[in-house]
Formats: C-alpha cells, structure tokens, sequence
C-alpha cells in the first residue's frame, strides 16, 4: 500500500514538472511574417523572416529603407529584437518589443529621434 502511495506521488509531481516547463516554453517566432507599423511617417509595411534557436532569434528586415539583419531574444511569449538601419549616411536602431500569441504579434517600436508607434504582425502560413 505505502508503495502504491509513494508511486502516486511520483507521479503527480513528474506532471507538475511536466506541466510547469511547458508553460514556461518560449514560443515560436521561426517564419515569415507581414508587419504593420502607424508611425507619425504614415503606415509602413516591412517584412520580417525569423529563424530561431533556443530563445534566440535572428534574420531579415525588408522595407522600403532597404534590407538589414535582425537580432533579439523571445521568453515566453514576449520578444524583443532590433533592426540597424542605414538612412542618408545614419545608421538607424529600430527596437521592437512584443508579444506572440500563435501567428499573430503586437507591440511598440522605438525609432530613436523619429519616436515610438504600434505594430500588429501576420505569420504567413
């Protein structure tokens, strides 16, 4: 009997581990995705493809500037990366910051002196 107890215990905490690390996943940000930007310089449209690695993300950024590299880092369901831009001979830091729910994501985008705005991303399938 105590050894069917002790098993049952086991059990339920192997479950909870279970359980507890795949909330704790990071979620996936690997594709292509269409971005939607409402900056003060009217709506923008980049391209972002991401490939990941643990929680690391890396890839390209393609928008009417020109295309540059990405990097950043996703936990959970929130990420963070930054594109570095050339425009007129200044090199430009774009940071974003979001969150990802499956195929979507949103969130806010620094453009240094050019300010903030909000952003809605598509995966596409």
């Amino acid at each position: 009997m105590r050894t069917n107890s002790i098993v049952r215990s086991l059990t339920a905490a192997a479950l909870l581990f279970t359980s507890t690390l795949a909330l704790a996943a990071d979620a996936s940000l690997a594709g292509t995705w269409n971005l939607s930007i409402e900056s003060p310089q009217g709506k923008r449209t980049p391209t972002l493809v991401l490939t990941q690695a643990g929680n690391v993300i890396s890839g390209s950024y393609r928008s009417q500037m020109g295309e540059a590299p990405v990097t950043g880092k996703v936990t959970g369901n929130e990420f963070s990366f930054e594109v570095k831009m050339s425009r007129q001979g200044q090199d430009i830091v774009i940071g974003y910051k979001g969150t990802v729910t499956g195929d979507a994501m949103t969130g806010t985008l620094h453009m240094g002196q050019m300010g903030d705005a909000a952003f809605t991303g598509k995966r596409l399938p």
